[in-house]
């Protein structure tokens, strides 16, 4: 597809505008804060200004409005979108867009930036109240690129283009880069408690992590760190509606319920705040419906159907990860390859067949078990982080259901962190040390907490063991006041629990930011989320993991 020829005299605006594109392109490459905001302003002026003339090569007329027609009442009136663009799935070379349109439209996407050109995919035709989804493909590893969407109706001859948005591509080895995680944020608990009760603390939390994510314009993509939809929600969900169709208290009974609460989260109310230009990836938790035993019979019981119902809702809600990163054909668990580091995301419960009544009968599950391995062995990538909604074993309340799959470091056969790991936590640990995998990250506790996991002579193994916090004030974690769970917190034994310390844990809610710096060191930083506006976006603590010289790997 052909762009304009290059305008030299910088008194015209269509040239001052190309070469300030291309300026503050190379300026951006830079990661700095300020290039960065700076690159998508300038990238909008002049994409606008160059008349996107590309637009015609798919037979969409696209009008570019001046000033006076952008206010006439001869202007089309805009499609209401109920999702707008949500980004998911980066990879090196592109990434899918998600949509949502409230009537029947066709849709084409046009992508690019000054170095490969503006590109047009072919038109969609897009049903009122479904998921739309197109990947965008053939781009640069760690490529700054703008996209918009062009939305037509069907008696319309013109497109009408939507907002202009940004996004960046995974990066090649030896670069710099960040992501997000967002652990537990319960989000469509939080949603009904703003929404459809008097309790919006947990969603004004939550909602300020999410922005702290939005602002930081080095994250570039976030993962999210399990229970979202919370298809089973029990007592925590209240009765809601979304777009004027009521969504039933705790669990869903029907497919179209569930699918409603992902139209809620997928919305600028939740994730669409960052994702219309930070790529989401997709992660289950044990409220997200999909655990793999049942039990028939009883109120928020994990029955086939509710099983059923929310991995369809999933399925036409959200793109399949396989399709972009393999692993499991159901898009349960996978790993993506970014710069120097390898993300393993695990499915902790989708593949226990029978109710976990203690650390043995947690299980990924023979598939996903000897896909780890081969996938930890056939990587040569300098950082590998594993995550998964808990340990695949894990420490139980003595006094309670003995089926949580709680705690980290201590969940060993002595109760220490020189112990050895329960169930086949043991196996994935193994595999790890084995493989130079040199973290594992998990959630479900709502606390942060992190240490290196030792052997018996308390040496390291080089493998770090974190817990990812909360990103929502859901309340206080119950079980966290609890003298066998602040037992189990307790890593180095000085009666004090680590999400108690302040250097090694946190009870703050919030997100962690993850940095990898080439092949010299990855960074972990948790930054507070608070209704608090001195406490917002404050860095509470962070670590870093060095890596190891190429000669001792």
């Amino acid at each position: 597809m052909l762009m304009p020829e290059r305008l030299a005299d910088l008194s015209h605006p269509h040239g001052f505008c190309e070469v300030l594109l291309t300026v503050l392109t190379h300026a951006a490459r830079n990661r700095s804060r300020w290039t960065r905001r700076v690159h998508h302003c300038a990238c909008v002026f002049a994409l606008l200004s160059l008349g996107l003339a590309s637009s015609a090569a798919a037979n969409i007329s696209l009008p570019v409005l001046s000033g006076d027609q952008a206010g006439s009442d001869d202007e089309p009136k805009a499609v209401r979108f109920l999702v707008g663009e949500v980004l998911h799935n980066p990879t090196s070379d592109g990434v899918t867009v998600g949509f949502m349109p409230a009537e029947d439209v066709s849709v084409a996407i046009e992508y690019g930036n000054e170095a490969l050109g503006m590109r047009l995919t072919d038109e969609l035709e897009s049903k009122a109240r479904q998921m739309g989804m197109v990947p965008l493909k053939g781009l640069q590893p760690g490529g700054d690129y703008q996209y918009r969407l062009l939305v037509r109706r069907p008696v319309a001859d013109e497109a009408v283009p939507r907002e202009l948005h940004s996004f960046r591509t995974l990066d090649l080895p030896g670069s710099t880069f960040s992501f997000a995680v967002l652990a537990d944020p319960h989000a469509w608990a939080m949603w009904t408690r703003k929404d459809c009760s008097n309790n919006p603390t947990g969603y004004n939390v939550m909602r300020a992590a999410m922005d702290n994510i939005r602002n930081d314009p080095e994250i570039d993509f976030v993962l999210i760190g399990t229970d979202s939809v919370m298809t089973l929600c029990g007592k925590g969900c209240k009765a809601c509606r979304v777009d004027g169709e009521r969504v039933a208290q705790g669990d869903s009974q029907t497919l179209q319920d569930a699918l409603l609460r992902y139209r809620a989260v997928l919305s600028k109310d939740i994730y669409g705040r960052f994702a219309s230009e930070q790529p989401m990836l997709y992660m289950l938790g044990d409220h997200d419906g999909e655990k793999g035993w049942t039990i028939e019979g009883g109120a928020g019981e994990y029955t086939v159907a509710q099983q059923n119902l929310s991995y369809e809702a999933r399925r036409h809600a959200i793109p399949n990860a396989h399709d972009s990163y393999g692993g499991d054909p159901a898009g349960a668990y996978y790993a993506l390859r970014a710069g120097d580091l390898l993300l393993v995301v695990l499915a902790a419960q989708r593949y226990s067949s029978e109710v976990p009544m203690g650390p043995e009968n947690w299980s990924l599950g023979e598939a996903q078990l000897i896909w780890l391995e081969e996938t930890l062995a056939n990587s040569d990538a300098r950082f590998k982080i594993v995550t998964a909604e808990h340990l695949v074993g894990g420490a139980s309340d003595p006094n309670g259901p003995t089926w949580k799959g709680r705690g980290g470091l201590t969940a060993t056969d002595n109760g220490k962190i020189n112990g050895t790991f329960l169930g086949e936590q043991f196996l994935i640990h193994e595999m790890m040390k084995e493989h130079g995998a040199q973290l594992f990250l998990s959630f479900h506790d709502h606390v942060v907490a992190w240490g290196e996991k030792v052997d018996e002579e308390y040496r390291g193994e080089g493998v770090y063991y974190a817990i990812g916090g909360q990103a929502a004030a859901a309340g206080p974690p119950g079980w966290a006041s609890l003298p066998w769970y602040k037992e189990a917190m307790d890593y180095d034994e000085d009666g004090v629990p680590e999400y108690q310390t302040g250097t090694t844990g946190t009870e703050a809610k919030g997100h962690f930011k993850v940095t990898v710096h080439g092949d010299e060191r990855l960074e972990l930083e948790y930054i507070e989320a608070s209704e608090v506006k001195k406490a917002n976006g404050n860095k509470v603590l962070g670590f870093t993991i060095e890596a190891e010289p190429p000669a001792e790997r």
